[in-house]
């Protein structure tokens, strides 16, 4: 279930006009009845993606697709997803937003410390982008027959880059190799990211496919539930 869709030009457009947030509202209570708890966040954290997105060299009818629910409960949710085409391809492109302003690692296997709490162990954002990747992937058998290519980041908006990073510690190397980081001082590196994989308006309804795709385990899926 997708919340919100609309093109870059439309996304800018409610952004500027401080429309965002009644329209992500109100879509909820049609939608699911409810607004998260998390909603007061969101012109901020839209409003600074748009900083990114506003200033790529991309056309203005790619797609934006917020709040983003890949399971029917709602309990994976994606910030914003873009559909476009590479000049090849067509691609989706997963970003966890996080307005965290410090990290720290852990020494579990793909946590770190947030700055809720003091300091509770949260999925490492690069993590929780790959596996919402993950779960499109592996069940919707449209975007996989269709060729369309899914990738993954965080951009964490209010974090300024540490030396060391701790969220760069090699321990993540893994997950980075497969999911961008971008940190505050990356809106120029996040710009280019975006102009490589969606710089034009997509061959197919990507957001279609996401939205009402037949579900179906991909083959490697059920190989492995078998073993």
């Amino acid at each position: 279930m997708i919340i919100y869709q609309s093109s870059k030009a439309g996304f800018i457009q409610d952004v500027d006009q401080n429309a965002l947030s009644p329209r992500l509202q109100s879509a909820f209570l049609a939608k699911t009845g409810s607004v998260p708890s998390d909603s007061r966040v969101w012109a901020d954290e839209y409003s600074r993606f748009s900083t990114a997105l506003r200033n790529a060299a991309v056309e203005d009818d790619v797609q934006v697709a917020i709040e983003y629910h890949i399971s029917a409960a709602g309990r994976f949710r994606i910030d914003v997803l873009l559909a476009g085409n590479d000049g090849t391809t067509d691609n989706g492109v997963i970003v966890e937003l996080k307005a965290w302003d410090t990290a720290g690692f852990s020494t579990i296997v793909d946590l770190v410390h947030s700055p809720i709490g003091g300091g509770t162990l949260k999925q490492h954002p690069c993590v929780q982008a790959r596996s919402y990747k993950g779960l499109i992937t592996r069940f919707n058998q449209d975007i996989r027959e269709r060729g369309i290519g899914l990738h993954s980041a965080a951009y964490l908006f209010n974090l300024h880059r540490r030396n060391p990073e701790p969220l760069e510690d090699p321990r993540y190397h893994g997950i980075l190799a497969d999911t961008k980081l971008f940190l505050a001082g990356d809106v120029e590196e996040l710009k280019r990211y975006i102009e490589k994989l969606v710089p034009k308006k997509p061959k197919q309804d990507v957001l279609f496919y996401l939205e009402n795709g037949r579900l179906k385990p991909s083959p490697e899926l059920v190989t492995r539930v078998h073993h």
